[in-house]
């Protein structure tokens, strides 16, 4: 006759064999000075990296005589400024007047896709 053991339990007995020795290795691995000086290592070449491709973005984006990321976003805080105070001006003026002030319609983006032809059947 067969064993009587449950394969299934053969097989979870060896995964939880596994996880215990594998979760002592690592957590060993973990605390070693090695790791840490490691991984600060790649953490701080990681940062230099980011730091140094922002640059040489930055200095083609000027070499090119186009906007930063930066200056962009400058650009668009001071229109968001400026448009609120366009509606506070034109908030007094109405008040002033007594009159309600115009309805602006946002543009719409321009209809570039055509429909599909229909086919006939």
């Amino acid at each position: 006759m067969a064993d009587p053991k449950d394969p299934a339990d053969l097989f979870r007995d060896m995964l939880g064999h596994w996880e215990r020795t594998s979760n002592e290795v690592v957590g060993k691995l973990l605390q070693s000075s090695e790791f840490s000086r490691g991984m600060n290592n790649a953490t701080t070449m990681t940062l230099k990296l980011q730091q140094t491709m922002h640059e040489q973005m930055t200095r083609f984006l000027a070499a090119a005589n186009m906007p930063s990321r930066e200056e962009v976003a400058s650009l668009g805080a001071g229109m968001r400024a400026l448009d609120e105070r366009m509606a506070r001006i034109e908030a007094m003026l109405s008040a002033a007047t007594g009159t309600a002030p115009p309805e602006r319609e946002r543009p719409k983006p321009p209809r570039t896709r055509k429909p599909a032809p229909k086919k006939d059947s």
